[in-house]
């Protein structure tokens, strides 16, 4: 594709994407919707591909809309997951070494000294209806793969933790978190990092967003935008049935890119933002 046509490309994308979702808006089996949603997504990191493999040939005002575009896409996509979450609310908590009973939702405490993100109040109503952790400080964590399969999950405002999740996951955000570590199975679709330090992450997805993040160790491929002193290794945490998970979630484990790193403050020179783990 010629680059001058990318952006056109991106706002026809767009509106059919919004059309989409509006469309699906209606479907009642969880399956199909979860494929679609999916689709989308895959539709998503196709345009985010497209942009950067063409961006040293597009002009700056180009690029910079291309970027806005994702950005609204990913955000209508995730409102999306949230209103339907709704309709089969299922947010639980298991601690290691507590009792496996969920801990309803009204007891959850807010840490508000702690958040930073500029989409809360979306990622607060989502929260509410998926699987996941919040306002944790030392604590060991578990989700089995009845608590996440085919569901988003959502890790916010944890600090000093040790997260394993098993399983296939949909999506996966990670948000304000410190001195933790999180091991995952396979995610379906994208996985997004923000305002996360001095963490250690073992992850398998589409797709890794990191923004606004600094000295984390990361065993993946991934995009990272506003952050520094940032790692990478390749995944190698091994679980009971993960070779399963793998398989199931249509994942093969060669080849393994997790040294394609991008930098999207770097798109024209080498960035310095991050590095390699020997």
């Amino acid at each position: 594709m010629n680059p001058k046509d990318i952006l056109t490309h991106l706002r026809e994308e767009k509106q059919s994407i919004l059309n989409e979702l509006n469309e699906i808006s209606e479907i009642d089996d969880e399956t199909i919707l979860t494929d679609r949603i999916n689709a989308i997504n895959s539709r998503l990191d196709a345009l985010r591909k497209l942009v950067h493999q063409n961006r040293s040939q597009m002009i700056a005002y180009d690029l910079r809309n291309c970027n806005e575009i994702i950005k609204e896409i990913d955000k209508k996509i995730l409102e999306h997951r949230s209103e339907d979450a709704q309709k089969d609310s299922d947010f639980s908590f298991k601690i290691k070494g507590s009792t496996s009973e969920e801990i309803p939702q009204k007891s959850i405490q807010r840490n508000k000294a702690l958040r930073s993100s500029n989409d809360d109040d979306l990622l607060d109503k989502l929260l509410n209806n998926v699987s996941g952790f919040q306002d944790l400080i030392g604590e060991t964590l578990k989700l089995e793969k009845n608590q996440i399969e085919n569901k988003d999950i959502v890790l916010k405002n944890l600090c000093e933790c040790h997260v394993q999740i098993h399983g296939i996951g949909s999506s996966l955000r990670l948000v304000n978190l410190k001195n933790t570590k999180i091991f995952t199975g396979p995610i379906k679709s994208s996985i997004y990092i923000e305002n996360c330090h001095h963490c250690n992450f073992q992850i398998v997805g589409q797709q890794v967003r990191i923004h606004d993040c600094s000295e984390c160790d990361i065993y993946f491929r991934t995009i990272i935008e506003d952050s520094t002193k940032i790692r990478f290794g390749p995944y190698d945490w091994y679980y009971e049935h993960k070779e399963l998970d793998f398989k199931r979630s249509g994942f093969e484990t060669s080849p393994n890119n997790w040294c394609q790193i991008d930098d999207f403050n770097c798109l024209f020179s080498k960035s310095k933002n991050w590095s390699l783990i020997e």
